[in-house]
């Protein structure tokens, strides 16, 4: 934008400066060659000293001028009208619980290759141990605790299962309840409750409780005739109000019960009984049969 102002003006008052000097010094009298040469230099210096300042002030008045005009004909690239709006548009929620298939394993356990975490334990107390058997088969066991074992396990999130298992009792004392498979079991309330299927060789049976605060309320019961040293299967099945326990494949007990209809799965041992366990396995069932 600036290039002939550069040069041409600045070529213009040089030559001027130049033709003041040459003309000056023209109209000047004869007098001593030697002097008037010297003084004819320093002047000549002082005039083209002058006249380049004149130009290069000249020079700048017109690049400001030329400059104050250019920036005002510029029109801004964007306008406030043109920046973009932010919009709020709506996102897909996360975590979206999803319904898990029926017939899906969530746990399988056999205890041969196995550990606790497979289990998916969430709490446990007592001592509970993976040793073999006189078969050299290997079992889940807590021999003869103290006070009562217990173990919780899956997630409380889980609605309608079957629950799997076999149980072994090698030895009780007392008239209570041995080994029990709870199902349901809802830890996110103050109160814990669970639905418990129990054991009690002493009575002949097999019983379904809802408990509540460490307060069991019988709901049913069957009369069964455990042994000592004998594996029992035991099937439990939560599915929607329905609850359902089974002895060697036969059904002992059905119940209809919708105060719990989610939550975890555990294990328990009575004090001073030696139990063992084997084969865990959970299936997802549909909502209701």
């Amino acid at each position: 934008m600036f290039k002939n102002i550069s040069q041409n003006q600045i070529i213009a008052a040089v030559i001027v400066g130049v033709f003041a000097v040459i003309a000056a010094f023209i109209q000047r009298p004869n007098s001593d060659p030697i002097a008037q040469l010297t003084a004819d230099a320093a002047n000549t210096q002082v005039a083209i000293l002058e006249q380049t300042q004149t130009a290069l002030v000249k020079l700048q008045t017109a690049i400001f001028e030329q400059t104050q005009t250019a920036m005002a004909s510029i029109t801004p690239s964007v306008t406030p009208s043109q920046i973009p709006t932010p919009t709020n548009t709506p996102r897909p929620p996360t975590n979206t619980p999803t319904q898990i298939p029926e017939g899906t394993i969530l746990i399988d356990v056999n205890f041969e290759n196995s550990s606790l975490d497979d289990l998916m334990v969430t709490s446990m107390s007592g001592l509970w141990t993976i040793l073999s058997d006189e078969e050299n088969n290997h079992v889940f066991e807590v021999n003869k605790p103290s006070s009562w074992a217990q173990l919780t396990f899956g997630s409380p999130r889980w609605q309608n299962y079957e629950f799997k298992y076999k149980v072994r009792i090698v030895d009780y004392q007392g008239d209570y309840p041995v080994a029990n498979g709870r199902v349901r079991n809802n830890n996110l309330l103050s109160n814990f409750p669970s639905y418990v299927f129990s054991i009690t060789p002493l009575y002949r049976g097999f019983a379904l409780d809802y408990s509540s605060n460490g307060n069991w309320n019988n709901l049913a019961g069957s009369e069964f005739s455990f042994q000592r040293d004998v594996w029992y299967d035991i099937q439990i099945e939560a599915q929607g109000s329905q609850l359902r326990g089974y002895i060697n494949n036969s059904l002992r007990i059905s119940y209809s019960d919708s105060r719990l209809l989610e939550g975890s799965i555990g294990l328990e041992v009575s004090p001073h009984a030696h139990i063992q366990f084997d084969d865990i396995k959970v299936t997802v069932l549909s909502s209701e049969k």
